[in-house]
């Protein structure tokens, strides 16, 4: 849940469904839809894309990126608050 392992096993773009659906997975436990899209979203390393998925026939969903950098960034600033 602290490292960002999960992000190399999606796809460079991914949606948050896709995201939620890997930690659903690895974690084996059904996540509330609202509580992770909200939490995700604020994460300064999970970066919205000017994109939507192609080749869908419903409403097409939101692109992210993650960002090894800010990640990095963000947890070593967390570090130092803590410290």
């Amino acid at each position: 849940m602290y490292k960002p392992i999960v992000f190399e096993l999606l796809a460079d773009k991914f949606t948050i469904k896709d995201l939620q659906d890997a930690y659903e997975v690895i974690l084996g436990v059904e996540i509330d839809n609202r509580n992770f899209r909200r939490k995700v979203i604020a994460k300064k390393y999970v970066i919205a894309l000017d994109e939507k998925q192609v080749g869908i026939s419903k409403k097409p969903s939101q692109l992210y990126r993650f960002s090894k950098e800010m990640y990095q960034k963000t947890y070593k600033e967390s570090y130092l608050i803590n410290i």
